[in-house]
């Protein structure tokens, strides 16, 4: 089974590309047509870009992939498709539990591994701008192996 947010991550670079381009369009004409109107206004819209450009830097492509042998979680950066951000490769036989949870606005997938001398790890991957029922598909998945 695989699982991607490419859909949601192309649909929110588009809007955030817009919301920067407008605020850039509108500075430019305020600085042009009422200096003064810009220079009351003139951190907000700096605050406005400086937002977008963050939020479009943040934003990352997540692959997830089980075979039935082997869980693959990959982290790419929109710009960047080449070069993986994160990547955790683990054999589902390993895989204990897996669990969603939201940490201040960021979605966790806590993945339990059982290592062969017993020890329990706990992996946090960062799932942002993935679809609430992909991230339901993949915990039930686990519940019912």
């Amino acid at each position: 089974m695989k699982i991607s947010n490419r859909n949601v991550i192309r649909f929110l670079l588009r809007v955030h590309i817009v919301i920067l381009i407008l605020a850039i369009i509108s500075a430019i004409v305020l600085i042009l047509l009422s200096p003064e109107i810009f220079g009351k206004i003139k951190y907000v819209l700096f605050l406005l870009i400086i937002y977008n450009i963050f939020k479009i830097s943040r934003l990352k492509y997540i692959d997830y992939e089980n075979s039935g042998e082997v869980l693959l979680l990959k982290s790419y950066n929109v710009f960047r498709k080449k070069n993986t951000l994160k990547n955790i490769e683990i054999p589902v036989e390993k895989v204990r539990n897996i669990h969603l949870e939201k940490i201040f606005f960021i979605n966790y997938l806590i993945i339990n591994i059982q290592r062969e001398n017993n020890k329990k790890i706990q992996i946090h991957f960062p799932v942002s701008h993935m679809k609430r029922k992909d991230l339901l598909t993949i915990q039930y998945t686990f519940k019912n192996e």
